[in-house]
């Protein structure tokens, strides 16, 4: 399964779903069971995304939990870096870096945004996805 573009694709159809249902003129016009059969399909999508980060997430964990002799170190401290790179490549090289590369941080200006970004301890759906998608071997 490639991860990133399921996820993506969902959260598409939650936000169509979603502005539609914001929408007073559709609500004021609609008749109450395509009201509630919107709202069931935006629960049901809202559930199948959050299965597929999940999924998404114990694969990663599956993969990064190795021993490499590192004490105390675990699949959530490697995911964590592993985001951390991920976000590095892009804040530097923009969103089509070759992550097979090594970074070059030559012309990195380590500002206050660069460490917002890369240090933020909330991974997106979208990263985790990302990020399952290059490393897990089920491609």
């Amino acid at each position: 399964m490639e991860y990133l573009s399921e996820v993506l694709r969902l959260e598409l159809q939650i936000l169509k779903i979603e502005k539609m249902l914001s929408d007073e003129k559709f609500l004021s016009k609609a008749p109450e069971n395509v009201i509630q059969m919107n709202k069931k399909k935006l629960a049901d999508f809202n559930q199948v995304l959050n299965r597929t980060v999940e999924e998404a997430v114990s694969e990663l964990r599956k993969r990064l939990n190795y021993d490499d002799g590192l004490e105390g170190v675990d699949a959530v401290d490697r995911l964590g870096w592993h985001i951390q790179w991920l976000r590095e490549g892009k804040y530097i090289y923009g969103v089509h870096f070759d992550f097979s590369k090594e970074i070059d941080y030559s012309d990195c200006e380590f500002d206050d945004k660069y460490f917002e970004y890369v240090y933020n301890p909330r991974a997106t759906k979208q990263e985790l996805a990302e990020l399952c998608d290059m490393t897990c071997s089920d491609k």
